[in-house]
C-alpha cells in the first residue's frame, strides 16, 4: 500500500511541478515528497486493519481509474483539452478545404522532411526558441548558450494551414530572410515577433516581411514561432541592436503573448535580458547554434520513430504519459491570470524602447488581433486585456499601429484567416497589415 501511494504521489508531483524544473530544483521537490511519504507511512501503521484495507481498496480504484483514462487518452477516445482543440481545428480545416475544392497536403512535417531528404535536399523544421526554455539553454565546450533562431542557410519547414506547406530558405542566422541582410547597414526596419511575424503559414513573400519588402522596405525579419515578449527582447538585443535600424516594429499577438510571459519569467536566464548590457554574442556563435539545433532535431526524429514502436506505447501507458501531459496543460492555463504578466510586460517594453532609443531609432508597437475577436459573438472590447495593454503602451509613449482598426472595418474579417477558422492570417491579411504599416 505504501508503495502504491509513493507511486501515485510521484506521478502527481511530476505531472504538475517537476517536468519544467531544473535538476537542482527537482532535488528539493523529491526530498520534500519522500519526507512526506515516510511520515504518512508511519501514520498508516497505526491505523486499524479495516481502515488499512479500505484505504488500499480506494488506492486501487484510483489507480485503475487513472490507467483507464490514460488508455482512453492514448487511443484518442478521450482526446483531452489540448488534443481536442488541435484535432478540431485540423479536421475543420480539412473539411472546409474539401468543400472549397482546395487540395490539402496531409503529410506530417516529418514526412515532408523525409521526402525532401530522399531528393537529396538537406531540410530542417523551424526551431522555436521556446523548445529549450525549460532547460535554460545548453552547454557546449564549457560555454553556455541559449539559441534564439533556427538552423542557418537551410531549407526550413514551417507549417501548413491553407493546404500547402510553408517552406523557406533560412538566412545566415536561421531567420526567414533573403541572404546578406546583415551586411546592410542602412536598414529601414527590424521586425520582432512570434509566428505571425515569422511567416506562419504562407508562402515566402506573402508573409509580413515579404509584403513590406514589396514596398521597397529594407528590413530584417527576426520573428520566430512561439516567441514570447521576453524572448523577443532577447532577440532584439542579440540580432537587431548591432544593426541599429531606423525603425523597430514590435508585433504583439493578443491571444498568447501575456500567457507566454507566465512561462518565460520562470527561467532566470531570459530575465537577464532586462539588464542593459547583457548579451550572449549570438551573432558570432552561429556554428555552435547550428551544432546544437541539428543534434537536437536528429534526436527528435529518432524519438518520433521510436514513438511508433510497441515498447514506447507500453512504456507511455505505464507512466501515464498522456494523462500527465494533460494535467500540465490544464494547470498551466489555470496557474495565473494573464493580467499578472502586465507589470513585467511593461518592463520588457520599456527596456526595448530604451534600447532602440540608444541609437536614435524609433520603436513601434503593432497590435495583432486574434480570430476569436471576430469569430465569436462578444461585446467585450477588453478581450485578451486589450485595453490594459494599449493603455500600458500609451503610457510608455510608444506609437501604436492597431491592426484591429483595419480588421474591424473589413466587410468579412474572418476571410483573413485560412478557411475562416482559428489560425494565422492569410496572405491577404498580411498584405492589409503591410498596407497599414506603410
Amino acid at each position: 500500500m505504501t508503495g502504491a501511494l509513493t507511486f501515485y504521489l510521484a506521478l502527481l508531483i511530476d505531472a504538475t511541478f517537476l517536468s519544467p524544473l531544473l535538476p537542482e530544483q527537482l532535488t528539493k521537490y523529491y526530498l520534500v515528497a519522500v519526507a512526506g511519504i515516510l511520515l504518512f507511512s508511519f501514520a498508516v501503521l497505526k491505523w486499524r486493519n479495516e481502515t488499512k484495507v479500505n484505504f488500499a481498496l480506494a488506492l486501487l480504484s484510483i489507480g485503475l481509474a487513472l490507467y483507464l483514462l490514460e488508455v482512453l487518452l492514448f487511443l484518442g477516445v478521450a482526446g483531452g483539452m489540448r488534443k481536442a482543440i488541435e484535432k478540431r481545428i485540423r479536421l475543420e480545416g480539412l473539411k472546409r478545404a474539401q468543400q472549397s475544392g482546395v487540395p490539402f497536403d496531409r503529410r506530417t512535417k516529418l514526412q515532408v522532411l523525409m521526402d525532401l531528404r530522399k531528393e537529396g535536399i538537406e531540410a530542417y523544421p523551424a526551431f522555436p526558441a521556446s523548445i529549450l526554455r525549460g532547460t535554460e539553454g545548453v552547454d557546449v565546450d564549457e560555454n553556455h548558450i541559449y539559441p534564439l533562431s533556427g538552423v542557418s542557410n537551410k531549407l526550413t519547414i514551417l507549417c501548413n494551414e491553407s493546404g500547402e506547406w510553408s517552406v523557406y530558405q533560412s538566412d545566415e542566422h536561421g531567420f526567414n530572410n533573403p541572404p546578406g541582410i546583415y551586411e546592410n547597414r542602412g536598414l529601414d526596419m527590424v521586425l520582432i515577433g512570434d509566428s505571425f511575424t515569422h511567416g506562419s503559414c504562407v508562402k515566402p513573400g506573402e508573409d509580413i516581411g515579404g509584403q513590406l519588402r514589396q514596398r521597397n522596405r529594407q528590413l530584417l525579419n527576426l520573428g520566430n514561432s512561439s516567441n514570447g515578449p521576453l524572448t523577443e527582447l532577447a532577440t532584439l538585443k542579440e540580432y537587431g541592436a548591432p544593426l541599429r535600424p531606423r525603425i523597430v516594429l514590435w508585433f504583439y499577438f493578443e491571444a498568447n503573448d501575456l500567457q507566454d510571459i507566465i512561462s518565460e519569467k520562470k527561467f532566470s536566464f531570459l530575465l537577464q535580458y532586462l539588464e542593459r548590457d547583457f548579451s550572449q554574442g549570438l551573432l558570432k556563435r552561429q556554428p555552435e547554434i547550428d551544432q546544437i539545433l541539428v543534434n537536437y532535431i536528429k534526436k527528435q526524429e529518432k524519438s518520433e520513430a521510436y514513438r511508433n514502436s510497441l515498447s514506447y506505447k507500453v512504456r507511455s501507458i505505464s507512466r501515464l504519459y498522456d494523462l500527465r501531459r494533460e494535467l500540465r496543460f490544464i494547470t498551466s492555463k489555470l496557474s495565473q491570470s494573464q493580467a499578472s504578466s502586465l507589470p513585467l510586460f511593461r518592463k520588457i517594453l520599456s527596456e526595448a524602447k530604451d534600447e532602440v532609443n540608444s541609437w536614435d531609432g524609433q520603436l513601434y508597437f503593432v497590435y495583432l488581433p486574434a480570430w476569436n475577436r471576430y469569430g465569436r459573438t462578444s461585446n467585450n472590447d477588453n478581450l485578451h486585456y486589450r485595453n490594459n495593454v494599449l493603455s500600458l503602451v500609451e503610457e510608455l509613449e510608444i506609437p501604436i499601429i492597431d491592426f484591429h482598426e483595419v480588421m474591424s472595418t473589413h466587410p468579412d474579417p474572418l476571410s483573413l484567416f485560412p478557411f475562416q477558422i482559428y489560425l494565422h492570417y492569410t496572405a491577404e491579411g498580411y498584405r492589409l497589415l503591410a498596407e497599414q504599416i506603410e
